[in-house]
């Protein structure tokens, strides 16, 4: 994994998140000179080896500011939770803390003793957070360009992933949906962005396509139960 490449990721998700300057000004307990610092400090982090701890930051404060990502933020935060193995380091976030079976972090192939045979979400957990991403598809596919409806038409591709739901597929829709994300430029809430980390730690990869390899772990799916 390119180093850069990961700083530039977390790049894009922060430099989103200041865009949106006033929304966290009316959250923001310590104020304007306190934001501002804490968003200089995370963007150290990042530039100074630190960027495991800019990142468990930035995804600890899409929890409680109502900040919107792009697609593409979204998507980035699902590879950098692969990346690095888990969601934040905190207590309520243990069932989603796997870096120490990260193939990135450890360069071997993970243990499968031990939690990576638990599922952190259930069936219904895993279908909630997908149609959350369909949902707002749906409801903002009227700003789309043309091109991105190009091929299959949209509604089919909706259908199918919320069909393969339906039949407890959720490996297959969860791949589906994170396509269909990198195509549609829609905004995301922060806690729709969680959700997919959430299911990116569940299923332990991206998507199963040639670009996306080193995104998968060499391990295989727990059971969902």
């Amino acid at each position: 994994m390119n180093v850069a490449l990961i700083e530039e990721k977390l790049h894009l998700v922060l430099a989103e998140i200041v865009a949106q300057r006033p929304l966290a000004l009316s959250s923001f307990r310590g104020g304007a000179e306190q934001l501002d610092w804490e968003m200089g400090i995370y963007s150290s982090f990042i530039d100074d080896g630190e960027a495991e701890l800019a990142y468990t930051r930035i995804v600890s404060l899409l929890g409680w500011i109502p900040f919107k990502l792009t697609h593409r933020g979204a998507v980035a935060l699902i590879e950098l939770a692969l990346i690095y193995g888990l969601k934040t380091t905190d207590e309520e976030d243990r069932a989603f803390n796997f870096c120490d079976f990260s193939p990135f972090c450890f360069w071997k192939t993970p243990d499968l003793d031990g939690r990576l045979k638990i599922s952190p979400l259930n069936k219904q957990q895993v279908a909630q957070r997908i149609e959350a991403v369909l949902s707002l598809i749906d409801a903002q596919r009227n700003t789309f360009p043309s091109s991105v409806d190009s091929g299959r038409n949209l509604n089919e591709q909706l259908s199918t992933i919320r069909s393969l739901l339906a039949t407890g597929e959720l490996s297959l829709a969860y791949e589906g949906c994170v396509c269909l994300l990198e195509r549609c430029p829609i905004q995301v809430p922060g806690s729709v962005a969680i959700g997919l980390i959430e299911l990116a730690l569940t299923f332990k990869f991206k998507t199963h396509r040639v670009e996306d390899a080193e995104y998968v772990w060499p391990c295989d799916l727990a059971p969902i139960p």
